[in-house]
């Protein structure tokens, strides 16, 4: 090999390395997220090596189970497990478990474990952990992703798309954030990319098993990503046969052995997830315009560099290089979409944006490799032709609005909290079309949406702290308790509810501060009606107790918020408990005269 290639590719590595490593740190420093699918992930993973098993019986009681633990909760009330032939396990795929053994590993061996010295599970440690796995993995992904684009472009703009298909996408706001299926999904792809193009671009040999194996276990860690397998197999078998055959045997062999497992360990041929149990046609017309352009979980809305792409693919059609590569990456996208379209959860539950759709990441990287490319063999062939300056500029805008969407995301608590309150976007998926209440915005409005003010009525006390009281609580509250108490989360929370009529003189509120002396002596707690403050009270005690507001003059016809705000709200972490709210003060009822 010419020193020159040596020298370049020592260059690339070196650049790829470092834009990795800051992606690390970035991603590193974003909010963790409370886990949700992904919970138990490290947990199966040390328990394979520990026990050598998938089935999570000593960390839960179930029925069936003989000598059941005191303390131990109860599996059948967690929706991410589920309990068969009197074992309890994942409901999920086992492919992320099984692949993030080696991080699991090197965690405990540092003396970070989500199993606790009594051998129970520790949901914070893990979420802890996962937080700084995921951040590993996506930094990677812009690793790969650099070198992929150094195949189509120059340095700096192999940086610039890096970066903007990163940041400005779920990679950053989600999967760096806690590790979801896709984060190893994604990874899995983007490496499956890039050994196709280094095949059809650079004439690099592709390595038929290595590629084989990435495109097999991204389907186990998530079944759609056989949309991948398929697409990349597809071209590989048009460029030479001889090949693409020995990829479906080996792909084959893989498979045969998942449902080998899968009989050993579940008595199927394939896991429930994999059965194809949550897609059905009954909300497909909601997801078909939802997934892309719904207000709170559109694609081209939380993303729109990826308008930006395909435009640009449009108007380069003509020039358009690898079209092989080009026709596989749109095929893959539309086939993702078309599956997703049709998953009886296609709002992603409770996430940021369009969480299913991350599958179709590194596919849009590749086509905007593919699109500048293009652009610059236009300008070649076409000399004369007025620079389409109008494209770039929005080009650029949409990119710096997609980074600073998902920034939101990734930065700030109330875009998380958005999810279940005032009315949890599960059991209500209108708010997606939402225009009210777009969750980018979570915590900037200064009024809550109409849509789900309930009615406070005189005289007559209503719960904010329990389930039926949800919607009331606006901003900055987590779930309800078992005790009628809800907690606050964060340094501000918010009741928001309508009037019937704006004579109210007193605003009476059961509270509890979450005091625990010496380490944490009192709460702080501030209150304002409607913008204009009202009362400031120092609390000492965690008992309950009652507080009594005078709001005379300051209600009104219709929306009412009554803000609370708390300084001294601090996370049940510093004193070692597994809770990372930020709790200030739990509320139970609140009462108006």
């Amino acid at each position: 090999m010419p020193v020159l290639q040596i020298s370049e590719r020592i260059r690339d590595l070196l650049i790829a390395t470092l834009l990795a490593l800051a992606l690390f740190v970035l991603f590193a420093f974003s909010l963790s997220r409370p886990l949700a699918d992904s919970a138990y992930t490290l947990l199966i993973s040390e328990n394979l090596v520990l026990n050598r098993t998938l089935n999570l019986d000593r960390y839960f009681n179930f029925q069936g189970k003989q000598n059941p633990k005191v303390g131990l909760p109860d599996a059948r009330e967690d929706y991410r497990l589920r309990v068969v032939e009197n074992h309890v396990y994942y409901k999920y795929p086992p492919g992320s478990p099984v692949l993030s053994i080696p991080f699991a590993m090197a965690m405990k061996w540092m003396g970070l474990s989500c199993i606790k010295e009594d051998g129970t599970y520790s949901h914070i440690r893990e979420q802890r952990q996962q937080h700084v796995i995921s951040a590993v993995l996506m930094a990677a992904f812009g690793f790969i992703l650099y070198l992929t684009g150094r195949l189509l472009v120059s340095v700096g703009w192999s940086v610039v798309v890096t970066l903007g298909v990163t940041l400005g996408s779920t990679a950053w706001s989600s999967m760096a954030l806690a590790l979801w299926s896709d984060c190893w999904g994604i990874l899995l792809c983007a490496l499956g990319i890039h050994l196709l193009a280094r095949n059809q671009i650079a004439g690099k040999p592709l390595r038929p098993v290595l590629l084989s194996t990435l495109l097999a276990w991204s389907f186990f860690v998530r079944p759609t990503n056989a949309v991948n397998a398929v697409a990349i197999t597809v071209v590989v078998i048009l460029a030479n046969w001889r090949i693409g055959l020995l990829m479906i045997g080996i792909g084959l062999a893989w498979f045969a052995g998942f449902i080998w497992f899968s009989f050993d360990t579940y008595g199927t041929p394939l896991p429930d997830y994999f059965q194809g149990q949550e897609v059905g046609t009954q909300r497909s017309i909601f997801g078909l315009p939802g997934l892309l352009f719904s207000i709170n979980r559109g694609l081209f809305v939380f993303s729109p560099l990826f308008i930006a792409i395909l435009w640009a693919i449009w108007a380069r059609r003509r020039f358009m290089p690898y079209r092989a590569l080009n026709c596989c990456a749109l095929a893959a996208i539309t086939v993702h979409y078309a599956i997703v379209v049709f998953h009886k959860g296609w709002g992603g539950g409770y996430s940021y944006g369009p969480r299913l759709l991350t599958g179709v990441i590194p596919w849009f990287a590749l086509l905007a490799f593919l699109a500048i490319r293009a652009e610059f063999l236009g300008r070649a062939f076409e000399l004369n032709e007025r620079r389409p300056v109008f494209r770039y500029a929005m080009t650029i805008l949409m990119c710096l609005v997609g980074v600073s969407i998902h920034a939101r995301g990734a930065l700030v608590r109330e875009t998380a909290l958005w999810n279940s309150t005032p009315k949890s976007f599960i059991m209500d998926k209108g708010r997606a079309w939402d225009l009210t209440d777009p969750q980018i915005l979570a915590g900037l409005s200064s009024r809550p949406t109409a849509r789900f003010m309930q009615q406070v009525p005189l005289h007559t006390p209503v719960f904010p702290g329990t389930e039926g009281g949800t919607p009331y609580c606006w901003l900055g509250w987590s779930g309800p308790e078992a005790d009628g108490f809800r907690w606050s989360d964060g340094n501000r929370a918010s009741l928001a509810f309508e009037l019937p009529e704006p004579n109210a003189t007193t605003a009476t509120l059961e509270l509890r501060a979450f005091v625990v002396p010496p380490v944490i002596p009192h709460q702080d707690v501030k209150f304002a009606f409607n913008g204009n403050p009202v009362q400031s009270v120092v609390l000492t005690s965690n008992k309950e107790t009652t507080i009594t507001l005078s709001v005379s003059d300051l209600g009104r016809s219709g929306i009412n918020v009554l803000r609370i705000e708390l300084p001294d709200a601090v996370s049940p972490l510093a004193l070692g408990a597994d809770d990372s709210r930020v709790l200030g003060v739990a509320i139970r009822s609140l009462r108006l005269d």
